[in-house]
């Protein structure tokens, strides 16, 4: 299943939301957030789950200090010494496809997690400094 969250990045912050497709903003940023996969899946309680998510810049302009975060919650963790926050950069225009930017993931799925389908929060942040949020995620376990 592939889940995408799509957000243009003019300077007023516009953002959009989808699930499938994209469109360049002329003059502008167009950064998309995916869900790839996770491994394994389901994810069992007790165990870890590999998350990876693919970020592109379908706009025509670089945008720079992409910093991305994942907010776990029950019954997500990371383990200690692990960041929530992946720097990834600068991001060039039509950076897409098999130039997107891949990021793992793993997290840990407490032991007494219930079997089923569990949203899963992440949001970024470019240059200018708001941080903006996608639908939840779903992840399986």
């Amino acid at each position: 299943m592939l889940i995408t969250a799509l957000f243009a990045v003019p300077s007023a912050y516009a953002l959009i939301l989808g699930v499938t497709g994209a469109k360049t903003v002329p003059g502008g940023a167009y950064i998309t957030v995916s869900f790839l996969n996770q491994e394994p899946d389901p994810a069992e309680p007790g165990k870890y789950v590999d998350l990876r998510f693919k970020v592109e810049n379908n706009g025509t302009e670089t945008v720079n200090d992409v910093v991305l975060e994942l907010m776990p919650e029950y019954p997500f963790s990371l383990d200690t010494g692990f960041s929530a926050v992946k720097d990834i950069g600068s991001i060039q225009g039509l950076q897409n496809g098999v130039k997107g930017i891949v990021v793992k993931y793993r997290l840990r799925i407490d032991e007494n997690a219930i079997e089923g389908d569990t949203e899963l929060r992440l949001r970024y942040k470019t240059d200018e400094g708001v941080w903006l949020e996608p639908e939840e995620f779903i992840i399986r376990i």
